[in-house]
């Protein structure tokens, strides 16, 4: 990909304004270059390399140029004020603001680089920079493309990565300091987060157990019927009270079979009951008050759950403190 898009620049409704920006960039670089130049000319170390390398360019500069810089800067700020004045009246003709007079708030940096006294001339640079970054913005550049660009995209991440990866591991040590003190955080979390959701939760309670009794009771009635007869049948086998009536020829054995499959029925019939008004509404509301408990025990101070949720929530924030200190960076380069 080419560093400038002139098919963008061609087809933008505003690529005059572009090709004035581009001829501003060249017209401050060389201006800015121009003053450092005259500034580090006044050194004596310059004055002697000058002077090896070319006696004729040093004193025609010494004697014509240097003397009247202040001079030749006014020509380079009479052009930026003008172009200044000029973004103005085209920024109130497209009310890129709502205020008529908010321009020169905005791009402070346009009007104070015009003063041509001494450090207000350096902030100039800062009309590169919004210069190259509109460029970019409206993709007419892409910098990125560039090797200064890529070398400033890589270390800017670089600095950007390391300062916020030292914020979020200093916020995050500072709530694990807060929930060992014992803050109200589980309380506000449990007050302020989770109760207001309080029936989608149990909304996603109730429809989690129907899926459970979907998956684990009816998929396995037939199971579940021979276990509870089994268990009805070894419960009477071992009934000392119904040992007695074994004893009786004929009543005993029937006595036992009938029992076995009354119990069982019952019991089995009970269990189907359950299963299936699960799956009603009136479930919801059992979940409801059933997570309301859980909410209540967790905003105890001393509950047990309480400590449990807060004993979760440190080794959370310690695991994402964890991740936080891998430097990506370095992995990325490890991989290039």
């Amino acid at each position: 990909m080419a560093f400038i898009n002139f098919k963008k620049l061609k087809t933008s409704h505003q690529s005059s304004l572009f090709l004035l920006d581009v001829i501003m960039l060249i017209l401050i670089s060389v201006n800015l270059a121009w003053l450092l130049f005259d500034t580090l000319f006044s050194s004596l170390t310059l004055q002697s390399l000058l002077l090896s390398l070319s006696p004729t360019f040093f004193g025609w500069y010494r004697d014509h140029i240097h003397p009247d810089f202040v001079v030749y800067d006014l020509i380079f700020v009479s052009i930026f004020v003008v172009e200044v004045l000029f973004r103005w009246c085209v920024s109130v003709y497209q009310k890129e603001y709502h205020r008529w007079w908010f321009y020169p708030f905005v791009h402070w940096y346009d009007v104070l680089g015009c003063i041509p006294i001494g450090s207000f001339r350096f902030l100039r640079l800062l009309r590169v920079f919004s210069i190259i970054y509109r460029l970019q913005k409206f993709g007419v550049i892409d910098v990125r493309q560039s090797a200064v660009g890529r070398f400033i995209e890589k270390y800017m991440g670089v600095i950007v990565e390391e300062v916020s990866d030292r914020v979020v591991v200093n916020v995050l040590t500072n709530v694990k300091e807060e929930i060992v003190k014992g803050t109200p955080v589980v309380r506000r979390v449990a007050d302020e987060v989770i109760r207001p959701r309080e029936a989608i939760i149990a909304q996603w309670m109730s429809s989690r157990m129907t899926e459970l009794i979907e998956r684990s009771y009816h998929s396995r009635v037939d199971a579940i019927r021979d276990y509870v007869e089994g268990v009805i049948g070894q419960a009477l086998q071992e009934s000392d009270e119904l040992q007695r009536y074994n004893r009786v020829p004929f009543l005993g054995e029937k006595l036992e079979e009938i029992l076995k499959r009354v119990v069982s029925e019952v019991v089995f019939s009970t269990m189907n009951q359950i299963a299936d008004d699960l799956h009603g509404d009136e479930s919801t509301g059992l979940l409801h008050e059933g997570a309301g408990v859980i909410l209540d025990h967790i905003t105890q101070p001393e509950g047990e759950l309480s400590l449990l949720v807060q004993s979760l929530l440190l080794e959370t924030v310690d695991l994402v403190i964890e991740e936080v200190k891998i430097q990506k960076w370095k992995l990325e380069e490890a991989h290039v």
